[in-house]
C-alpha cells in the first residue's frame, strides 16, 4: 500500500483543457493509478485540503479497486479533522454540460460530491453514496454557466470530528456535445419580459428583468441570483412575457429549470401573441417527463419544445407543477428556472400556423389572482354629513384619485360633502399578478389630464 499524508503546502494540480480538442475525461488521474511511486503528500492532480488539525489519512489502496488496479481511500478517526477533502481544479468551458460519474465505497461517516466553482459547497452538483460498505456509482448532470474553472471535491462532513473511512475510484467528468437545442438561435436573448407571477423565493431585483433572457442558463437554484422560483400550486402556474419586439416566424421553445432536492422542470404552455391582448396557444410540453424525482443531485435541465410553426412578437410562458404519473400526487415543491429560449422559424410569418386555443391575457392572469374575490368600493351608501361645498366658487373640479383599496370608502365619502366630478382608481385591489394591467389602466386614465390630482 502507497500512502500520503497532508501536508499544509499541497498543491492542487490543475488540468489544463485544449479549448480545439478537449480529451474525454477532463479529470487528472481519475483512477488513481499514477505514479507508481507517490512522492510524500501528494498523488497527480489531486490535492487535500481540511478544516482545522487533527489526524487523517489519504493513502492509494491496491485492495480495493472498483476500475483498474486501485483506488484511493481515507479516512479520519473519531476525534481527527473535521471536514476533509480531495479535491481536484478543471479547466471547462463556459455553458456547456457535462456528465459527472464516479465510484464511492462509503464504510462509515457522510460523504458528499460538491462540485462548484467555488472553493467550498456544491453550487452545480451536490451528491451522495450511502455508507454501506459497497461500492456505488453516482452520477450527475449540470451545466457550467459563467464558470471556466470547477473544483471537484471528495468532502467528508464531519463538524463534530465523527469518525469516516471511504475510497474513491475512476472519476470522470465529461463534456457534452451541444445538443440541437443549445446549437439553435434563440430570438429570446437580450428581450426584455414581464414576470407576470412574482417569485416566492429570493429578493426582488432588478436582474429579475434580465435573467431570464441573458443566454446564461446553467447552475440555477432557489437561492443564487440567476433563478427565479416559485412554489407553484397544483393547478396553478407561473407566467412570463417575453417581447420579441417585433412579430417573428417561431419554430420552438425551450425552457432551463433546475431539477434535484425539491426542485423539477415544469410542464409548459407556450402561446403567442401579435397584440400583447389575445394570446394563442402554441404548443405544450412536460421538461419534466420521465426523469427522476428529488434526486439528491442539483442539475439544471435546457429542455425543448417539439417542433412548431407559429408567429408572434409577444411569447406566454406558462409553467405549471404537474402531477407524478404514477401516483398522481405533486411532483415537486419548487419550479426553477434559469433561462427562456425562442428559436427561430425559416418561414414568413404570414404563412404561420394561426390555430390553439386562444385567451385574453387579462381575463386570464386575472382569473389567477388570488385577491380577484375582493369586492368592488359601493359608490351608493350615503352617509349622514354635511356638505362644505357642494358648489365651489370655481366650478366642480375634474378630479383623478388614487386611494388604496382598503382606504376606498374615503374618496366617496369625500365626493358626497364637496362637489367635484371624480375618477378614483383604486391601487392595491389586485396582487402583483395583475401589474402590468393597472399600470396600462392607470396610463389610460391619465391620457385624459385631471384638473386636481388627489
Amino acid at each position: 500500500m502507497r500512502r500520503f499524508r497532508c501536508w499544509p503546502a499541497i498543491a492542487v494540480t490543475l488540468m489544463c483543457v485544449s479549448r480545439q480538442a478537449a480529451p474525454e475525461n477532463l479529470i487528472a488521474n481519475p483512477s488513481f493509478e499514477e505514479p507508481e511511486e507517490l512522492e510524500v503528500g501528494e498523488a497527480v492532480g489531486w490535492g487535500l485540503r481540511w478544516n482545522s488539525g487533527g489526524d487523517w489519512e489519504a493513502a492509494l489502496d491496491d485492495a480495493e479497486a472498483a476500475e483498474g488496479d486501485r483506488s484511493l481511500r481515507f479516512e479520519a478517526p473519531e476525534g481527527g479533522v473535521r471536514f476533509p477533502r480531495v479535491c481536484q481544479a478543471v479547466e471547462v468551458r463556459p455553458n456547456t454540460d457535462h456528465g459527472f460519474a464516479c465510484s464511492m465505497k462509503v464504510e462509515t461517516g457522510s460523504v458528499r460530491v460538491w462540485i462548484s466553482e467555488q472553493g467550498w459547497g456544491g453550487d452545480l452538483a451536490n451528491i451522495a453514496a450511502p455508507a454501506d460498505g459497497q461500492w456505488h456509482r453516482v452520477e450527475a448532470r449540470f451545466n457550467t454557466g459563467q464558470a471556466t474553472t470547477i473544483n471537484v471535491m471528495f468532502a467528508v462532513m464531519n463538524p463534530e470530528r465523527q469518525a469516516a473511512r471511504l475510497w474513491i475510484d475512476d472519476v470522470r467528468l465529461i463534456a457534452a456535445t451541444a445538443g440541437a437545442a443549445e446549437q439553435r438561435l434563440n430570438l429570446a436573448r437580450g428581450a426584455g419580459y414581464e414576470v407576470l407571477t412574482r417569485r416566492s423565493y429570493g429578493r426582488t431585483a432588478a436582474s429579475d428583468l434580465t435573467i431570464l433572457t441573458d443566454g446564461e442558463w446553467g447552475g440555477g437554484y432557489w437561492t443564487r441570483d440567476n433563478t427565479l422560483c416559485w412554489r407553484a400550486q397544483p393547478g396553478e402556474s407561473a407566467d412570463v412575457m417575453v417581447d420579441l419586439g417585433a412579430v417573428r416566424a417561431i419554430s420552438g421553445f425551450s425552457v432551463a429549470a433546475v431539477r434535484g432536492v425539491a426542485a423539477h422542470p415544469p410542464a409548459v404552455t407556450a402561446r403567442v401573441s401579435d397584440d400583447m391582448t389575445s394570446f394563442r396557444e402554441a404548443v405544450t410540453w412536460d421538461c419534466g417527463a420521465g426523469l427522476e424525482v428529488r434526486p439528491t443531485a442539483l442539475s439544471t435541465e435546457l429542455s425543448s419544445s417539439p417542433q412548431v410553426r407559429v408567429a408572434g412578437r409577444w411569447v406566454l410562458f406558462s409553467m405549471s407543477r404537474p402531477g407524478d404519473e404514477r401516483t398522481g400526487a405533486p411532483r415537486s415543491g419548487l419550479v426553477c428556472v434559469t433561462e427562456l429560449q425562442v428559436h427561430p422559424g425559416d418561414f414568413d410569418p404570414a404563412g404561420a400556423e394561426r390555430g390553439g386555443d386562444t385567451i385574453d391575457l387579462e381575463e386570464y392572469i386575472a382569473s389567477r389572482d388570488p385577491l380577484r374575490f375582493l369586492p368592488s368600493i359601493s359608490t351608493e351608501v350615503e352617509t349622514p354629513h354635511i356638505d362644505w361645498a357642494p358648489k365651489p366658487a370655481g366650478g366642480r373640479p375634474d378630479v383623478l384619485t388614487l386611494v388604496q383599496y382598503v382606504c376606498g370608502r374615503d374618496p366617496v365619502e369625500l365626493e358626497q360633502r364637496v362637489g367635484m366630478d371624480q375618477r378614483i382608481f383604486h391601487l392595491l385591489r389586485q396582487s402583483p399578478r395583475m401589474d402590468l394591467f393597472r399600470t396600462r389602466e392607470l396610463l389610460a386614465e391619465l391620457a385624459t389630464p385631471p384638473e386636481v390630482l388627489l
